[in-house]
């Protein structure tokens, strides 16, 4: 499979996207190439135990990512829009939030917005991954300001999606 996965940091110029380099202390974001794909972790995971919320209105894309959160200890709960995904969503339910973008009836982007203002009093935020095909950098700048820590390319790699949600993850507090 090919991939591609960025960070919870996240580009701040163009020269940024395209070579991956620092652009000020606190930015700086990076790209796994198609032909990087790292195997997961020894032992146990650190998504084991988290409780996850996916949001896809593909059936098949919700399956291929509760067979990987399963394997990685998780508990996963499926929803096929952004509207079911708000619909479930209780603040402290969750520990992560894997939405698809483009979706019928509330788009991800939509849905986390809404989760996002309705947990603004909250210390506590879900992590949140965009999943999705579309990475141009207006569209993940999109998805930073709506609240994202990171987002995966579709189809995603096994190895490198879970050291991407770990990586996510440990750099958050309470997660």
């Amino acid at each position: 499979m090919t991939f591609s996965i960025v960070n919870r940091k996240w580009p701040t110029d163009m020269g940024a996207m395209l070579g991956g380099r620092k652009t000020d202390s606190s930015t700086i974001w990076h790209r796994h190439p198609p032909t990087a794909q790292r195997t997961p972790r020894a032992g146990a995971s650190l998504l084991q135990d988290k409780r996850v919320l996916v949001a896809d209105d593909n059936r098949t894309n919700r399956y291929l990512l509760r067979l990987l959160m399963g394997r990685a200890g998780a508990e996963v709960t499926e929803v096929e829009d952004g509207a079911q995904a708000l619909e479930a969503w209780v603040p402290g339910r969750f520990d992560i939030l894997l939405f698809d973008i483009m979706m019928p009836n509330m788009s991800g982007v939509d849905a986390l917005r809404a989760i996002r203002q309705r947990s603004v009093a909250r210390t506590f935020k879900e992590v949140a991954v965009a999943v999705t095909t579309d990475f141009t950098p207006a569209s993940l700048e999109t998805y930073r300001l709506a609240g994202f820590d990171a987002c995966a390319y579709k189809p995603v790699s096994p190895g490198d999606f879970i050291a991407l949600l770990e990586d996510v993850c440990t750099c958050r507090p309470n997660h």
